[in-house]
């Protein structure tokens, strides 16, 4: 009789492949997959743990782009007497790069902010946004097409639009009036 006769065959799977090759696939599959959620994982982890604090400049941006904006409650009593309640200064002319495009001014009237240029007979009106920084006010006109935000110490007037939520243009410079 011949040896090889005696000798049967190595298992064989329902793919054709010997048990050996059966056992090789699963582990390669099984560490592929190990690889895959641990990559998963540690993307995971990196946006909420190992991300640096975002600059002040982006939480502005942040908090003004979320949609749709709220209207901030009734600031408490003692910061509303610290904040000014009106703004006086000059308008941005884009031509020559200078504030001298006319007189603006921007007043709380205990609601909103009231936009008032020079010259103009229409009043804008800007509902004040709850930021965390204190130090900025923000204000979005009612149908969301514009937003103010300039130093409650007084300072440049930025405005962004519907158009670029994400891009601030300057608009005039103010100083506390009162």
């Amino acid at each position: 009789m011949d040896q090889d006769s005696a000798t049967p065959p190595p298992p064989r799977g329902s793919d054709g492949k010997s048990g050996i090759f059966q056992k090789v696939n699963a582990v390669v599959a099984g560490l592929t997959g190990l690889v895959i959620a641990l990559g998963g994982l540690a993307a995971a982890t990196k946006g909420i743990v190992w991300d640096k604090e975002p600059s002040e400049e982006q939480q502005q941006q942040q908090a003004v782009a979320a949609q749709p904006p709220e209207p901030a409650a009734a600031p408490k009593e003692e910061e509303a007497a610290a904040r000014p309640i009106l703004f006086k200064g000059d308008l941005y002319n884009d031509d020559d790069e200078k504030f001298d495009a006319g007189s603006m001014q921007l007043q709380h009237d205990g609601e909103r902010w009231i936009l008032t240029i020079a010259g103009e007979d229409e009043k804008y009106k800007y509902d004040e946004l709850s930021t965390a920084n204190k130090k900025l006010i923000v204000a979005t006109s009612p149908d969301y097409t514009s937003t103010l935000r300039w130093p409650v110490e007084g300072g440049v007037v930025e405005e962004s639009t519907k158009t670029s939520r994400d891009k601030w243009e300057t608009y005039g410079k103010v100083e506390a009036a009162d």
